[in-house]
């Protein structure tokens, strides 16, 4: 189903790691559309971020653009082929969103390392 405003999927659904489809909705696992939309809808709470690594157990490392501690997260799947080291993205500190261009996905934070 997609949505009548923008075209888009109203849930992103991903292949977990079992090599199912993936409908589970806790974090690091598909994005629902209600926390998409509560996202969207706090933007106070959207911390700009740069993507310092990413690895193939869909850890990624994100450095808040302006200082503070590395952020460890993490999603069930590999985002290698689609989110590039030193691409700027934005984190929501609170319903664990995390933007890069257009894709939006559903991360739970793993950790925030020294800087």
């Amino acid at each position: 189903m997609r949505s009548t405003q923008t075209g888009q999927p109203l849930a992103q659904v991903h292949t977990c790691e079992h090599g199912q489809m993936c409908a589970v909705e806790a974090p690091g696992h598909a994005l629902s559309l209600i926390r998409a939309r509560v996202a969207s809808a706090t933007a106070s709470k959207w911390q700009d971020v740069i993507v310092q690594s990413r690895n193939a157990d869909g850890t990624l490392v994100l450095s808040p653009l302006f200082g503070g501690a590395d952020i460890v997260v993490w999603h069930h799947d590999d985002l290698r082929g689609t989110v590039s080291i030193g691409e700027p993205a934005s984190l929501h500190g609170v319903y664990g969103v995390l933007a890069t261009g257009r894709a939006r996905y559903n991360v739970a934070a793993i950790s925030i390392a020294a800087s």
